[in-house]
């Protein structure tokens, strides 16, 4: 089990990667998934990871979701969840939550249009497919 703030700096280090398809290397190319992956990896947890499943099917990524992430109701997401969105109608695209907050999230997310990995305010453009809560990571303690 990784602590919770071990992972999240582990994914605000990715921040400034250029995106690349398939892309598993910090600080030379991560995608979506990438970033996910390079983060797990960074605190001492292999991930299976075969890059040809995502984006083929529509279930293609919460399949290879639910083999490290159990499935949660939005309103109980947390800073180190991850979220899927939709994209052309199927969930395509994931994120990493960084900062959860009553006006706005934040999250980070290889962004294709822009070519790099960035940190941002959730865009509204981004409609939630699915919250997830990875098992590796320990929850917050209160």
């Amino acid at each position: 089990m990784i602590a919770r703030a071990q992972f999240l700096e582990a994914v605000q280090a990715t921040v400034g990667t250029p995106f690349g398809a398939h892309g598993r290397l910090l600080g030379v190319a991560l995608d979506c998934v990438g970033v996910l992956v390079c983060a797990l990896r960074a605190c001492g947890v292999e991930v299976q990871d075969r890059v040809e499943h995502y984006g083929n099917m529509p279930s293609g990524l919460h399949d290879r979701l639910a083999q490290i992430a159990t499935p949660i109701a939005r309103e109980d997401r947390q800073a180190g969840d991850v979220l899927t969105f939709f994209v052309a109608g199927e969930s395509r695209h994931l994120g990493v939550l960084v900062h959860v907050d009553t006006r706005r999230d934040w999250i980070v997310h290889a962004k294709q249009n822009t070519g790099w990995v960035v940190k941002q305010p959730l865009p509204a453009s981004l409609a939630i497919a699915g919250c997830w809560r990875l098992k590796e990571v320990a929850p917050w303690r209160r």
